[in-house]
């Protein structure tokens, strides 16, 4: 079990908050009442779990993303029907002991039958950029990789996902999608 101090980070708020990790969910309790958009207290089982990645905040290593199952009414992550979680730590070795901690109740719940957490996305570049090229996946969910494994979340303005600009006319009434003019040269 770890408990520490944290800044929960969302579009536009940010709230001080306490994260408690326990064998089977991932708790977090506010310190502040000001918004009502998010409950005092919160709850994630440690079986949701889809990923673990760690962020920087403010151009200091102390972020963690948490990337959740759905289960409604939270912001959607990279990977989508995800439930993000963007938490700040106060230092990266607190945000180190976390990461160990929730690592540690996942494999405790390997037994159950659940397979491991993936891979970071930095360590998966390769195989990406081959599905791409063999058109196994979208320029959008390429480029959403990228973006994840860049360190962006769509939870931390200063670090929002980036998307190039391919359209070169902007000043048509309609625009043609199949006349390759209406494209950036990339």
């Amino acid at each position: 079990m770890v408990q520490a101090s944290v800044e929960r980070v969302l579009p536009m708020l940010r709230v001080r908050a306490i994260f408690l990790c326990t064998e089977r969910h991932v708790y977090l309790q506010s310190c502040t009442a000001i918004s009502t958009r998010i409950p005092s207290v919160q709850s994630w089982p440690i079986e949701g779990l889809r990923r673990i990645a760690r962020r920087r905040r403010l151009q200091r290593d102390t972020a963690l993303e948490l990337g959740f199952r759905a289960r409604g009414g939270g912001v959607k992550g990279v990977l989508a029907g995800d439930d993000s979680l963007l938490l700040n730590f106060v230092t990266t070795a607190s945000r180190d002991e976390a990461v160990r901690a929730i690592e540690s109740a996942v494999e405790l719940t390997l037994e159950g039958g659940r397979s491991s957490l993936p891979p970071p996305a930095a360590s998966r570049l390769v195989e990406m950029r081959e599905r791409w090229c063999h058109g196994l996946c979208s320029n959008f969910d390429y480029l959403l990789f990228l973006n994840d494994a860049a360190g962006r979340s769509f939870n931390d303005l200063s670090q929002y996902p980036v998307f190039p600009w391919v359209l070169s006319d902007y000043t048509s009434h309609a625009l043609d999608l199949a006349d390759a003019a209406a494209y950036r040269d990339l």
